[in-house]
């Protein structure tokens, strides 16, 4: 009897990895270099019955004696190629089965089991029963079936040959042929340029450049040379591709499976048959080799004449650059693909399933059959479509790339360059002249540069430079012209006796500067008299005093980088006075200390032209107005907020006087005043009266305007007031017994209603006790002269500028005459009854301003400014009306006073304010 085979697993790592494990002494199963080795020994049989192992059903997993539990295994028959045998001596042999690797993988490929999880793999015996040298029909192919098929002396030694474990590794789909590369390639050509410099421009020479051309003006190059330069290198590319393809067969199997038993009582051999049928599919991938082969762009370079570089030291850098003008380069028309877009797959279904087939096997079991599924993969795998890379020289296709199967067109032939550039091709016009090149005659030399058009590659990506030679020297010498001019604010100046001759400036007020470079040069081409803005590199301003510039205060005498036109401010605290403001232009080639002239540099020798201006400063007086009126209650909520002192901040500016009837913002049949109320008034100053010896003179004069107001004279005012402690009768306003009537005021007075904040501030910044300030007696106003110290000003937060709060009144009781009567005719003025008919009477009396300012004894500024007004001076006052003033009222009219009303007919218990 031949002895039984033990199978005994040894626990294989990875492929081609073996370790040997001996198991019962003499049995090992194994993978080798991915073949499956099945080691046994074989003794003669001593019994009637025998078995042997015939093969083995593969499983990705463990089939617990099953292994045809379900459909998921392939069968792997033991081949007598397989075997070897080697006598041991001693009665046995020792039998090596090798299974190689392809047969394992066509018989899982069959089953569909090709690969698996883990890359293991589960052997489980096949087995024939020979019965006293009869072979039973069919196989067992169950542990329990070959434990069930005879009498076994030890039935566990079949345990060992299921589930026998080895490691078998997927295997890897076939790797695809890396590309070949082919390359073509060739270099570039050559150049030969020469150039021509010239002024300006072709046919129209702005200057002659041998003579004199200033910095930064163009120069015109032309030259010729070869049309185009090249190099390049194409490459063909060939590979194959492989694609995958899974086809599928199901495989309907039928046998009659046969077989003996012998009768348990009468010991009668008998046969039995059995219908058998099995479905199986099979799936296999296969690959399709697909070859291709295109023609790809590794490199281009296409060089192009750009610019001719004229080599001067009259030029930027020593250079100045000659562009192309009616330069045609070749039309190249390129496009790379990378490589996937250079190929188009087939596209194909990556899965075939083929018709089932059906298979009778007699009295066992039909093999599946080892069909060849490549032929079917190829017919459903299309070819490969590739393309070029494209490109397109002037009119010819070079490589094109159309779109064609496995293999494209050789590309044409790449031209060499013939051609020169035609006439006039390099004509550079606007050649500029460095800024920083000196007066004088400089050389020249030149190269021309080709620039790439096409430059693929980054070491191809170069310039060539060919020398030029034969090219004139260029003489420079920059012009420069300066003539400056100030901006005279005359026309907002208030001084009355200003200087005619000098610009005039205002404090606070914005003022232009124009530094202008026209004029005229020297007599050559391209010079004469014109406008040399483009020459000059600093146009500079220097003020004897302080400016804010661009929001910058600028110190005195620091040179200023201007433009043309410029605008500046004048700070409120400048000193006021004459100065000399004064102008420079430097050439743009010159630098500032170098030799200068006036007007213009005619010699090359200098660089800078320089001009100067005389200018006077003065300050403002402006917005004088009435800020209350004290005939309460009928002003009272015009000016004060309701049961309070406090301003409303209403207030008449000079656009709204005079006051007259209608003036009232309430009551439209308001608006004229009365004698014996309090006017209290405002004005603004800017300059130098801060000083002890800065005064506003206000002189009243006053008018009558008949009823009709059609009529308007001149008047002498007279009135009855206690002077002194005493009633004095009939004072003439502007007589010595009125000038000693001086009225007073405190700037802490509650109805003068000067803002805390003010009072505070001033008083800190004259270091005066706040108390003493508010309560000290200043000297304000007699009634025919106002005279403001320095010492009522209030001092705003701008430097320089000062506010004034001040009053006045006409006494209640106030007496018309026309201007010259004088009451010394009469000899006993007691006895007059006032009812005398040179008295007027009826209509109103006009209070008229003349404002001024007083500085160290002189006459300033004036509001109205009559004299200097002719000439087109500031008249503030019509300034502010902000129209004209007609009849009957004139400049300088503050309010109307009606004469038949007064405090004297209102009063009765409540006094005046």
């Amino acid at each position: 009897m031949q002895r039984g085979v033990y199978l005994i697993l040894l626990i294989v790592g990875m492929l081609f990895f073996r370790k040997d494990i001996a198991l019962a002494g003499t049995n090992a199963v194994y993978t080798q270099n991915g073949d499956i080795v099945f080691e046994t020994t074989d003794t003669i049989a001593t019994t009637g019955i025998r078995w042997s192992e015939v093969g083995f059903t593969l499983r990705r997993d463990r089939s617990s004696g099953n292994p045809l539990k379900d459909n998921a295994y392939a069968t792997l028959w033991l081949k007598e190629a397989y075997r070897s045998k080697k006598n041991n001596g001693d009665g046995t042999y020792k039998v090596t089965f090798t299974i190689p690797r392809k047969d394992t993988e066509k018989a899982l490929s069959q089953a569909g089991i090709l690969k698996g999880m883990g890359n293991i793999l589960y052997l489980n015996g096949i087995f024939k029963v020979t019965r006293f040298g009869k072979e039973d029909s069919g196989y067992y192919r169950t542990l329990a079936g070959i434990k069930g098929a005879a009498s076994w002396r030890n039935k566990r030694d079949f345990d060992e040959l299921f589930d026998v474990k080895v490691t078998f590794e997927d295997p890897e789909p076939p790797e695809e042929k890396p590309p070949t590369e082919k390359p073509k390639k060739e270099g570039a050509g050559e150049a030969a340029p020469y150039v021509v410099i010239k002024a300006h421009e072709i046919g129209n020479e702005a200057f002659e450049a041998t003579e004199g051309i200033p910095t930064e003006e163009p120069l015109y190059c032309t030259g010729w040379t070869r049309e185009y330069i090249r190099s390049y290198e194409f490459k063909q590319v060939e590979g194959e591709k492989l694609y995958p393809v899974t086809v599928s067969r199901t495989y309907h199997l039928s046998w009659t499976e046969r077989g003996t038993t012998v009768d348990a009582k009468t010991g009668e051999i008998r046969e039995y048959s059995i219908p058998r049928s099995q479905s199986h599919t099979v799936s296999r991938t296969v690959y399709v080799k697909r070859n291709y082969s295109y023609w790809r762009i590794e490199d281009l370079y296409i060089g192009i004449p750009e610019r001719m570089i004229v080599c001067n030291k009259a030029f930027p850098g020593e250079t100045a650059v000659m562009e192309q003008i009616n330069y045609e380069p070749p039309k190249v028309g390129y496009e790379i693909y990378s490589t996937q877009e250079h190929i188009q797959e087939p596209n194909y279904n990556k899965n075939l399933t083929l018709p089932s087939m059906s298979i009778s096997g007699g009295s066992s079991a039909p093999s599946i059959p080892s069909e060849n599924f490549q032929s079917y993969a190829e017919a459903v795998v299309g070819q490969i479509r590739v393309r070029n890379d494209y490109f397109k020289f002037k009119d010819n296709v070079i490589m094109d790339a159309a779109w064609v199967e496995t293999k494209t067109k050789k590309p044409l032939e790449f031209p060499e360059p013939k051609e020169q550039t035609k006439d006039f091709v390099f004509l550079k016009e606007g050649l500029y002249i460095p800024v920083d090149r000196r007066n004088g005659i400089y050389e020249s030399t030149g190269e021309v540069v080709y620039q790439p058009l096409v430059a693929i590659k980054k070491e191809n990506d170069k310039i060539r430079v060919f020398p030029i030679e034969d090219i004139n020297s260029v003489f420079v010498h920059t012009p420069v012209v300066c003539n400056g001019s100030i901006e005279d604010k005359y026309r907002e100046c208030q001084m009355l006796f200003p200087d005619q001759e000098r610009g005039a400036l205002i404090l606070g007020k914005s003022f232009q500067i124009i530094l202008s470079a026209e004029g005229h040069h020297r007599n050559i081409k391209g010079y004469y008299y014109q406008d040399y803005s483009r020459y000059i590199k600093n146009r500079q301003v220097r003020f004897p005093f302080e400016v804010v510039y661009q929001g910058t205060r600028i110190p005195a005498k620091e040179w200023i980088e201007v433009s043309e036109i410029e605008e500046f401010y004048l700070p409120t605290d400048i000193k006021e006075g004459k100065y000399t403001v004064e102008f420079r232009c430097v050439a743009k080639n010159g630098e500032i200390g170098d030799d200068e002239e006036r007007w213009a540099n005619l010699s090359e020798k200098n660089y800078v032209a320089i001009d100067w201006i005389d200018v006077e400063i003065s300050g403002q007086l402006k917005e004088f107005s009435i800020y209350d009126i004290s005939d309460y209650p009928l002003w009272q909520q015009v000016f004060r907020k309701q049961n309070s002192l406090e301003l409303t901040g209403f207030e008449f500016l000079v656009k709204d006087m005079p006051l007259k009837q209608g003036s009232h913002p309430l009551f439209e049949n308001m608006g004229t005043l009365k004698a014996g109320y309090v006017l209290r008034m405002s004005c603004l100053t800017i300059g130098e009266m801060e000083k002890e010896d800065a005064y506003i003179r206000i002189v009243p004069r006053f008018y009558h305007i008949s009823k009709d107001l059609k009529e308007r004279r001149e008047v002498d005012v007279y009135y009855s007031e206690t002077v002194q402690g005493n009633l004095q009768q009939l004072i003439r306003i502007g007589s010595e017994q009125d000038k000693n009537n001086v009225k007073t005021l405190q700037l802490g007075d509650i109805y003068l209603s000067i803002p805390k904040k003010e009072l505070k501030e001033t008083a800190e910044k004259k270091k005066i006790p706040i108390e003493e300030f508010l309560k000290k007696e200043h000297k304000t106003f007699t009634f025919s002269n106002i005279m403001l110290s320095s010492q009522i000003q209030m001092l705003c937060d701008t430097k320089g500028v000062q506010k004034w709060y001040f009053e006045y009144y006409l006494p209640s009781k106030i007496y018309i005459t026309e201007k010259g009567f004088s009451l010394e005719n009469f000899s006993d003025r007691d006895k007059l009854n006032l009812q005398e008919d040179f008295w007027i009477k009826e209509g109103y009396l006009v209070l008229n301003f003349d404002i001024e300012t007083i500085r160290n004894g002189e006459r300033y500024l004036s509001y109205r400014n009559e004299a200097m007004s002719a000439y087109g001076y500031r008249n503030q006052w019509l300034y502010e009306k902000g129209e004209e003033i007609k009849s009957p009222y004139a400049l300088g009219d503050v309010a109307l006073l009606n004469l038949n009303q007064s405090a004297a007919i209102d009063y009765q218990s409540r006094g005046t304010h």
